[in-house]
This record gives structure tokens, C-alpha cells and sequence, in this order.
């Protein structure tokens, strides 16, 4: 998980789902400043998470490469850019369809619901579990991310907007 971290984004349910599953199979790491308060929260899971204070955008894109997954089991979002840099370095991503995100499920990553640690566990097992799931879904990741350039993104939010059908077929996975 990266960005602010707060209970909102899920962090507790993304640990709880950690613990389910053996801290000898995953280990999480949450990348960014913490609200107030939230320090308190992730005592607990102290020997299952690594975090890692907010850094520049190159150095963020490296732990995207050493990762096998990304995960953002959050409540609420916008539009959560997080997962689009990860889906752009070919991680599978787990989120929850609060995140506001462009995942289809079973095709780019998994939908899990929020608010549910086991379901977050699942998804991320059957990532852990089958190498092949990962690499494909990650690479549809990928080209689900290089579709979504700001030029085409500006035309589907015209259209919606105006109230009009898809401008193109990878208008729902741009978020517009």
C-alpha cells in the first residue's frame, strides 16, 4: 500500500488479511506518511509490516518492481492514482471497488469488498499461490495502464459528462 496511511485506506483490514495468511508468506509494505493516531493502530502488526516514509516518484516506482502485488483495501477514494502507477509497472493489484480505481476484476487484479480481511487474504493467496495468475493479470495491468493516457481520458470525461455512450471499448477501465 502506498500513499497516506490512514484507517480509511483499509491498512488494519490489509494486516489482519497479512496474519490470516502466515508472516512467512507475505510480507506487506506500506509506503507513505501516517495520519494522526495511526501508529497506534499498526502496533499490533508490528513484525508483519515493513513502512517506508513518503519518497520521490523514482524511488516508489522501485518498490513497485520488487513487489509481487499491490494492495489498497481503502473504504473511500477518488480516484486512487496509486493503483494506476502499479497497474503501469505490471503488478496484479487487489482493491476494493471504494478505491475508485480501473481494475476489472479477474482481468487487470481482484476486486475484494471492503471492510473484509479475508477476502483480502483470499485474493492475495491466489496470487501468492499461482505465479501464472500473477504475471497474466499483471500484464493486462499493464496495458490497461498504457490505455489510459490524459488525451483520451479528457474525451471520455467530456462524454460523460455530456452524458453520451463510451467513446471507446477502454472507457470503463480508464474510469470515465
Amino acid at each position: 500500500l502506498a500513499g497516506t496511511l490512514s484507517p480509511a485506506k483499509g491498512v488494519i483490514d490489509l494486516l489482519e488479511a497479512a496474519r490470516c495468511l502466515g508472516g512467512d508468506r507475505i510480507r506487506v509494505v506500506l509506503a507513505g506518511r501516517m495520519t494522526a493516531g495511526m501508529a497506534r493502530h499498526l502496533a499490533p502488526y508490528g513484525n508483519i509490516f515493513e513502512h517506508l516514509r513518503p519518497m520521490p516518484q523514482e524511488d516508489l516506482a522501485q518498490c513497485y518492481r520488487r513487489a509481487d502485488a499491490f494492495c489498497l483495501p481503502s473504504f473511500v477514494e477518488g480516484s486512487a492514482l496509486v493503483v494506476q502507477e502499479a497497474m503501469a509497472t505490471g503488478l496484479p493489484c487487489v482493491v476494493t471497488p471504494a478505491a475508485g480505481s480501473m481494475v476489472e476484476d479477474g482481468r487487470d487484479g481482484l476486486l475484494v469488498p471492503a471492510g473484509s480481511p479475508d477476502a483480502i487474504a483470499c485474493a492475495l493467496e491466489a496470487l501468492l499461490d499461482d505465479p501464472r495468475l500473477r504475471e497474466r493479470l499483471g500484464a493486462e495491468a499493464r496495458r490497461t495502464a498504457e490505455s489510459c493516457d490524459l488525451g483520451s481520458y479528457g474525451a471520455r470525461l467530456v462524454a460523460a459528462y455530456r452524458g453520451e455512450e463510451h467513446v471507446d471499448p477502454a472507457a470503463h477501465a480508464c474510469g470515465a
